[in-house]
């Protein structure tokens, strides 16, 4: 789905803008474009957030979506975007759900995934061997943990980044054993920025400033 919005000022450029419109639908970005005359035309295109699951290659709308159609051991890419979702990962073994461009390039400041209700953004219950990664997740206060693992084992969460919620950044219940908590930074909660339920969890290089 693409929406555009366009701003413009133009002396019988109509020709111009019809070509812009066709090369910005087809790559998807925000451009100043030069015409032939030096006159600027300003265009905003707003592309739909994107969820690919590359084993099966199908693509999505949404991250609950494509969780919905995914089975044992697929990969999910999600790619750049503002995901306004209560995300629940459930009874998945060696499943990936990871940002694009973390993967790709390392960034993990533009895949953001928001709270709507009041609910954690994020929560995985009874997986094994997940991978998250990648993401911003940010719970807007209302929401009581960014991210909650529930009966998980052998899991890993890593490189993302955790902020603004009620209780807690990450938590982790007593009925979960043997996750790596890697690389995330957490900050800006109400609460502790990781909470425990069993010792059996590796925090390599977990960051954890203004807690």
């Amino acid at each position: 789905n693409w929406s555009i919005s366009k701003f413009y000022r133009r002396d019988n450029m109509s020709k111009y803008i019809n070509i812009l419109f066709a090369i910005l639908l087809i790559f998807g970005t925000l451009e100043k474009a030069e015409t032939a005359t030096n006159q600027s035309i300003w265009i905003t295109v707003s592309v739909s957030a994107r969820v690919h699951n590359v084993t099966r290659d199908i693509w999505y709308d949404s991250i609950t979506n494509a969780l919905a159609e995914a089975s044992n051991g697929n990969v999910i890419d999600v790619y750049p975007g503002v995901y306004y979702e209560n995300v629940v990962i459930d009874s998945f073994t060696n499943l990936v759900l990871q940002a694009y461009d973390w993967t790709n390039a390392g960034i993990n400041t533009n895949t953001i995934i928001i709270s709507t209700n009041g609910f954690n953004p994020i929560t995985i219950r009874s997986c094994r061997n997940l991978l998250l990664q990648g993401f911003s997740i940010n719970g807007r206060i209302n929401a009581s943990t960014g991210i909650a693992l529930i009966n998980c084992v052998s899991n890993r969460i890593l490189n993302n980044i955790v902020c603004s919620n009620w209780d807690a950044g990450i938590t982790i219940d007593s009925l979960s054993a043997e996750n790596e908590i890697s690389n995330n930074i957490i900050f800006a909660q109400a609460g502790a920025g990781l909470r425990e339920g069993i010792i059996t969890v590796s925090y390599t290089h977990l960051t954890l400033p203004t807690n």
